[in-house]
């Protein structure tokens, strides 16, 4: 006699891998605007670092989100943080906002980083 019993299998990508993958949908994403002639190439690597940032911190929070039995809704649909699409598509959403968080963390008084030295931040 034979007892078939179902057993459902998830496979979960390792999570340091997910990271990467949602880097470089951010890297992505950051590419659109100046690619599409919407903004300029100057500003390309520091709205790429924001992007990261944004993302890493993004994808962490949403991977605790779901590993503590609650739901990650991004635009009205529940995404899975530990698979690679997902984890991509969310990369690729917070790269193409890269230039606006660029914008927004330059408007903060005390990041000199942002500025390139204009008003200082050399530490001379």
């Amino acid at each position: 006699r034979e007892l078939a019993i179902a057993v459902p299998v998830r496979f979960v990508p390792w999570p340091p891998f997910l990271f990467f993958v949602a880097i470089v949908g951010a890297f992505v994403g950051t590419l659109v605007p100046p690619a599409a002639r919407k903004r300029k190439w100057k500003d390309f690597w520091r709205a790429v670092a924001t992007a990261v940032i944004v993302t890493v911190i993004v994808q962490a929070f949403a991977m605790v989100l779901v590993a503590n039995n609650s739901e990650f809704r991004l635009l009205g649909f529940e995404l899975d943080p530990f698979q690679m699409l997902p984890a991509t598509l969310l990369g690729v959403l917070i790269g193409l906002g890269g230039f606006k968080s660029l914008e927004a963390l330059r408007k903060m008084p005390p990041i000199d980083f942002w500025k390139k030295g204009k008003e200082g931040g050399s530490g001379e």
